[in-house]
């Protein structure tokens, strides 16, 4: 079986998006992640999340525990064969 590359693009508070960014870097090598184009004074974050299927399980458990402490928007789902 191949692994499949999962995007998901979310929407955080900017004053969480360092909370999730540092969550991913303490996870190193689980996604990488980046932050989306944004107009000054936004109170809103858009991150894009890539990970592949084979981590899907280890990704759900940290990306579960973000949602248990703040507020994420789940904008896209994308499963690229």
């Amino acid at each position: 079986m191949t692994d499949k590359l999962i995007n998901l693009t979310i929407e955080v508070d900017k004053k969480d998006s360092s909370f999730v960014y540092f969550t991913f870097e303490a996870n190193e090598g689980l996604c990488f992640y980046s932050t989306l184009d944004h107009k000054e004074g936004d109170q809103k974050r858009r991150l894009s999340i890539s990970y592949t299927s084979s981590l899907h399980n280890e990704f759900l458990t940290v990306f579960n525990y973000l949602k248990k402490s703040i507020d994420i928007n789940i904008i896209q789902k994308d499963v690229v064969d």
